[in-house]
């Protein structure tokens, strides 16, 4: 009788240990992990894998570019009426420092810094066009800039996949907010950071720092974001040059 018994449990033994075996040898426990260069942190392959598709399928990407006014105090006068170059240059400063938000008073001093190295260089900080936007940037700021002249939709859409704010100069006019009175005897000149796109809508999202109602996050339909695009010229003394944005990455 014991000897049945152990046979039994011989029998029923086998075929469960041959189990186990197959299921170790054939099956890895813990994350799998993409290994990277030496020293560096790994990488989830999941993860990766993952973002790789959100970045390529997205129709919508918005940056978290935190919102400056180019009167941060409300007042529009003096130097604050034609800020919009320096709060565009703060916006892309403080998103590459990392910053979500800051306090009017971090934007003042930064832009009455700009300001002062206008001042001090140019004789003015009236208008800077898009050759002395990068001046000011690379001599005030963590990031660097690049000047595109004639951007496609596409180029500034592939900025923004790429984690990268864009700069817009504009005809102010052509742009048609009604929340920014451009005066018919002045330049027009204008400028905004587009922050992400919505390719269903077929708009541009921007920080718009001289819309003092919908300024963070304004959208533009494409056309008109990039039918407005025109270089300050100082000739003219009007919004009427070459269409040109400046790509922004951080400094090497």
């Amino acid at each position: 009788m014991f000897q049945s018994i152990l046979k039994v449990l011989f029998i029923v033994s086998v075929p469960v240990f041959v189990f186990f075996v197959y299921f170790f040898n054939n099956f890895e426990f813990g994350e799998q992990v993409l290994q990277t260069a030496p020293g560096a942190s790994p990488v989830k392959e999941e993860v990766k894998i993952k973002e790789k598709e959100e970045i390529k399928t997205s129709s919508k990407v918005v940056l978290p570019v935190p919102y400056v006014s180019e009167a941060p105090d409300g007042i529009w006068s003096g130097p604050w009426k034609n800020a919009c170059e320096e709060a565009v240059i703060a916006m892309a400063e403080y998103f590459y420092e990392g910053q979500k938000e800051v306090s009017i008073a971090e934007d003042k001093i930064f832009l009455s810094k700009l300001f002062e190295f206008q001042d001090k260089k140019y004789g003015s900080n009236a208008n800077s066009d898009s050759e002395r936007n990068l001046e000011i940037i690379h001599a005030n700021t963590n990031f660097e800039g690049v000047l595109k002249v004639n951007p496609t939709i596409e180029d500034i859409k592939n900025e923004i996949l790429a984690g990268r704010p864009v700069l817009g100069m504009h005809r102010g006019f052509d742009l048609h907010n009604k929340n920014i009175p451009f005066l018919a005897t002045g330049s027009s000149y204008h400028t905004t950071i587009v922050i992400g796109f919505d390719d269903e809508k077929k708009h541009f999202i921007t920080n718009d720092p001289g819309d003092e109602i919908d300024g963070k996050g304004y959208e533009y339909d494409y056309d008109i974001f990039m039918n407005s695009l025109h270089d300050y010229n100082f000739e003219t003394s009007l919004a009427d040059g070459k269409p040109v944005v400046i790509f922004t990455k951080i400094k090497d």
